[in-house]
């Protein structure tokens, strides 16, 4: 497949929280009339098709910010329309609706919102991202599913598209058949390496029920091989921390978290940097490292501070009262 490996790669796992919402029956279009404020007023939607992906570019590199996700998210979509056949496009759209995905996730997962304005919001962006992945997946698969990496970021996709707003049994079956679809992928023989698929077969090892296929060991051996094909990953790093700690392996956890303080975020990772080096040092303070505990969360602060707009995830409100705004991140405190 020409060149889609180079849109996945590197900084992959940002588009991928582990378990997430429903697929709705509802045209972008009709989401669209009925929440027009869903997009910024700058989103420049009536261009050719090169020029919306210049511009998903540009607003895909907000990952804090729901409204310019949303804007990459149609503006990717709409080049995808236009250019039914072409494999990358199609590609860099459902991802695109994917990093939506994982936003909404982290804020539903941050909040204790259930009603209001905020609320509801959220669920229309859903609603409006699983449309569009749904159509797109469904011509992906028709176009490429034998292909590894299609085949893994289909996969990746049906777990975005089921984690929130369904019965928690549709969200566990699917990541259940989900490792099946990963474990015959990646098994396959005289099929190149793919640090993706593993990286999500890790985290869904680790974090399954047993009945369901989880497994710590097999969790650290998953993490271990997608780190060997891409050590520069500080998703694949703090996931391999959190397997070997589980697996009652502490010290061979430090070598991660202190490889985690020497990368650096390339355009558009920030958020994720930020997301995970505040689990990186919840984990060292977990083993009792307090000096690596330390040094992983004044590297967060540092970016906090170089990138004021990024998500700090750090408190919760209750009932719609309290915490962080849902779509700007602050504070309101």
């Amino acid at each position: 497949m020409k060149n889609t490996d180079s849109l996945l790669s590197g900084s992959s796992a940002k588009y991928f929280s582990l378990i997430f919402a429903a697929l709705f029956l509802v045209s972008p279009e009709l989401v669209l009339a009925s929440v027009p404020d869903l997009m910024p007023k700058d989103c420049p939607l009536a261009k050719a098709p090169a020029q919306l992906m210049a511009a998903y570019m540009q607003f895909s590199e907000h990952k804090y910010s729901p409204v310019d996700l949303t804007c990459a998210a149609q503006l990717s979509f709409k080049a995808a329309e236009a250019k039914p056949g072409d494999i990358e496009t199609n590609v860099a759209a459902l991802a695109a609706q994917m990093e939506l995905l994982d936003l909404l996730s982290s804020i539903l997962d941050e909040h204790l919102y259930q009603e209001g304005e905020a609320y509801q919001d959220i669920k229309q962006r859903w609603k409006f991202a699983t449309a569009n992945g749904k159509k797109l997946s469904s011509r992906l698969s028709k176009m490429s599913a034998t292909d590894p990496i299609v085949g893994t970021l289909l996969v990746a996709y049906q777990l975005s598209a089921t984690a929130k707003l369904v019965d928690p049994q549709v969200t566990l079956q699917t990541a259940h058949d989900a490792s099946k679809t990963l474990q015959e992928i990646v098994n396959r023989p005289n099929t190149e390496p793919n640090d993706l698929a593993l990286l999500i077969l890790g985290r869904l090892s680790l974090s399954l029920p047993e009945v369901y296929g989880g497994d710590v060991d097999n969790a650290v051996t998953y993490l271990k091989q997608a780190y060997s094909i891409n050590s520069q990953n500080i998703s694949t790093l703090r996931w391999c921390a959190d397997a070997l700690i589980s697996a009652n392996q502490n010290d061979a956890s430090k070598q991660f978290l202190n490889e985690m303080l020497s990368l650096q975020p390339q355009v558009g990772e920030a958020q994720q940097f930020a997301d995970e080096l505040k689990a990186a040092y919840g984990l060292a303070a977990r083993i009792g490292d307090t000096a690596l505990s330390e040094k992983l969360r004044a590297n967060r602060t540092t970016l906090l501070k170089q990138y004021p707009n990024l998500r700090t995830r750090q408190s919760v409100a209750g009932f719609g009262h309290g915490g962080p705004d849902p779509m700007t991140g602050k504070d309101t405190d």
